[in-house]
């Protein structure tokens, strides 16, 4: 044991527990200087390892009135906590300091199956680096929200319909897909972003989806799964969405991140058709790309990756005992190539 640092967080009565965290080398010395994780009560915690050589002084990096801060601490909607079980990405800001990535949810007490939690995802800025550094105050109002705007459903007939719950078109692959906002980040007002993991169909809502394992940074992207256990208890498995979104703002990405229609290419032909309002209010149908697709095997996890020069093969294995493959391109850059994960 080289140093136990306690973030004060936690009793019998409440009980808390650390996810595994990230080590963080930002000034590419190949010595962590900082660290990241996530616990049950919600807390994102930031540690200051930058002193090498005294490992008395590693600790908890914000304070408020001498008792350790998190970075941020993650509610929903109703100022209920959400628990963080997973490890989280990190990346450098293009504004100093560094971007923190991570899901909410947990899946590993009794009744944890059956619990239809509201999680989210986010992304926080730590700009631990500047002249007055504080933590992420305000929770989700100091955010971005990016939303869940349109998801697939099939009707009684087996026809396959993307909906935002007030109007449909026709989805034209065998995927179930999803399309997410575009909303622009001011980083003036915002120390982050986060997308709720909520369906838009009323059916729906909140069905517990959550996420347990490492999200994945990717040419601009942040790549995630989450898992929607099955809610019978005579029923084992469930099932998953992959996401990709930007990595900066959370929003949908500019080009279509999956080869839905499997012709090896990217374009336009990979988009779907949604209606939306015109600036006189009138709706219009539109292409955009998708930022999200179910999964046909189950419940999968952090997919492994695969790449070429212009592609990217991603594989996950299902609760299912089955392997999907998903072809996506590598076109994605829209000007951030100076972002680089760190490790």
């Amino acid at each position: 044991l080289i140093r136990k640092i306690d973030t004060g967080v936690g009793d019998g009565a409440n009980p808390n527990g650390l996810a595994t965290p990230i080590l963080v080398d930002y000034n590419d010395d190949k010595i962590a200087d900082r660290a990241y994780a996530g616990d049950l009560q919600g807390n994102m915690w930031a540690f200051d390892l930058s002193h090498a050589t005294d490992v008395t002084q590693w600790a908890i990096d914000y304070q408020s009135s001498g008792t350790p801060a998190p970075l941020f601490t993650a509610m929903d909607e109703d100022g209920n906590t959400q628990a963080i079980t997973s490890k989280p990405e990190v990346t450098n800001h293009p504004s100093g300091g560094v971007m923190v990535f991570f899901g909410t949810g947990k899946y590993f007490d009794s009744g944890d199956g059956a619990a239809v939690r509201k999680n989210a995802f986010y992304g926080i800025w730590d700009d631990f680096n500047a002249t007055n550094p504080t933590p992420v105050s305000g929770g989700r109002n100091s955010l971005l929200q990016q939303t869940i705007t349109h998801e697939t459903f099939t009707d009684s007939s087996g026809n396959s319909w993307l909906s935002d719950d007030v109007t449909d078109t026709v989805n034209p692959f065998t995927w179930d897909l999803r399309v997410t906002t575009e909303h622009t980040i001011s980083w003036g007002t915002h120390r982050g972003w986060f997308i709720d993991l909520k369906s838009p169909l009323a059916v729906r809502g909140w069905e517990g989806e959550r996420v347990v394992s490492t999200p994945l940074l990717r040419d601009g992207r942040v790549i995630f799964s989450t898992m929607i256990p099955t809610l019978d208890p005579c029923e084992y498995g469930g099932t998953s969405w992959l996401m990709e979104l930007s990595s900066v703002d959370g929003s949908r990405l500019s080009v279509s991140p999956f080869d839905l229609n499997g012709d090896g290419a990217f374009n336009d032909s990979d988009y779907v058709t949604i209606v939306v309002s015109d600036p006189d209010g009138n709706p219009m149908e539109v292409k955009v790309p998708t930022s999200g697709k179910k999964s046909k095997v189950g419940i999968i996890k952090t997919p492994a990756v695969i790449k070429t020069k212009q592609k990217e093969f991603k594989f996950t294995s299902g609760s299912s005992g089955d392997i999907e493959q998903t072809l996506e391109s590598l076109s994605y850059r829209d000007g951030r190539q100076s972002w680089r994960q760190l490790r």
